[in-house]
């Protein structure tokens, strides 16, 4: 008897082409999809063989298909389905991604509606709804990826925040401003492995300074430091660890505008 397992692993396999040229979680997906279409093509054939009675037959469907399969493939087909949507809703515009997402549930229903229907369709109809709706939802998906994200503005923090490097022994700038008294944040990233860096808040350069916060030093990587600044004068920042890593910290008064920096290697 003919089958549709044969066009199902050929989109299949197209699905596997589209994911080379996106990227790798993509390729992954595809190739753990490829298993449906080859378990349904084996099952197949095994179908065709003499010894499957219809007893046979319905006792596999009852007691692996009905309680095993299904559930399975219905929250693949789910995950798969939210996967594709989501790479579209977040290639267009808000209004128009709302829009869409109402299409597509809207859709949705109204095909299951008219599979749960017509409990005589036979399946080769089911197989060839399916196809389809494989091609078209990954057609989508591989598209809004290739468009990429929409422009996001995310939410300005409460607090200021500032970026500091350090890199070959050396901060990536030498000053950092802040209001007087305000929760501030320093983006620390470290990229001297191996070597201990930190930052600390000391109220001057000279022998007789105070420390005025001292952040949890590092080998490597990122970590937020958080600290509150003292009143409104100039202050300096340092590395604990190596005496020639300083900068100048000035502290400004009231909520005056501080300066984001960015400087990084």
């Amino acid at each position: 008897a003919g089958s549709g397992w044969p066009v199902a692993a050929a989109m299949v396999a197209a699905a596997v082409t589209l994911a080379t040229a996106v990227g790798a979680s993509w390729l992954a997906v595809a190739i753990a999809a490829a298993l449906v279409p080859t378990v349904g093509w084996l099952a197949s054939t095994w179908r065709a063989h003499p010894s499957f009675s219809p007893r046979v037959r319905q006792r596999v469907s009852d007691r692996l298909v009905a309680p095993v399969a299904m559930p399975v493939l219905g929250v693949l087909a789910a995950l798969f389905i939210a996967a594709m949507v989501s790479r579209v809703l977040l290639a267009i515009p808000t209004t128009a991604s709302w829009v869409t997402a109402l299409i597509v549930a809207a859709t949705l229903l109204a095909v299951l509606w008219f599979i749960s229907s017509r409990p005589r369709l036979r399946s080769s109809a089911l197989v060839g709804i399916g196809a389809v709706a494989v091609l078209a939802m990954t057609a989508a998906g591989a598209i809004g990826a290739r468009a990429g994200e929409r422009e996001f503005h995310p939410e300005p923090p409460d607090h200021p925040v500032a970026s500091l490097v350090a890199h070959n022994t050396q901060f990536s700038i030498n000053r950092l401003e802040f209001p007087a008294d305000t929760a501030v944040e320093v983006k620390f990233r470290n990229l001297d492995t191996g070597v201990y860096h930190n930052l600390a808040f000391y109220t001057s350069n000279e022998a007789d300074k105070k420390p005025l916060y001292a952040g949890k030093p590092i080998p490597q990587g990122g970590i937020d430091y958080k600290a509150r600044t003292p009143a409104a004068g100039t202050y300096a920042f340092v590395c604990d660890f190596h005496p020639t890593m300083t900068g100048t910290l000035v502290i400004t008064e009231g909520e005056a505008s501080h300066q984001h920096h960015a400087g990084e290697h």
